[in-house]
């Protein structure tokens, strides 16, 4: 799959598609993963809802505000 970069050859553009792709993955399913972490230790209502939302969004990053919310969440639930 990484042949370029296994061959010790700069990346050419599909190489850096496909490397942007699994990096795209790969966050969205950690952020999807430490949603789930948090909304499973039932929390308020409210809380809940935040989570929920944040997993309706259609992007693969949370925002500075997001990250430090979800992060402040992993640390009061013990995660």
């Amino acid at each position: 799959m990484y042949r370029c970069l296994e061959r010790g050859e700069a990346p050419n553009r599909n190489c850096w598609i496909l490397l942007f792709i699994v990096e795209l993955f790969y966050s969205s399913t950690v952020i999807c993963d430490r949603l789930a972490r948090v909304y499973s230790r039932g929390l308020e209502e409210s809380v809940q809802k935040f989570l929920e939302m944040q997993g309706k969004l259609n992007r693969v990053y949370l925002t500075a505000l997001e990250e430090k919310v979800l992060s402040l969440l992993e640390s009061e639930v013990k995660v």
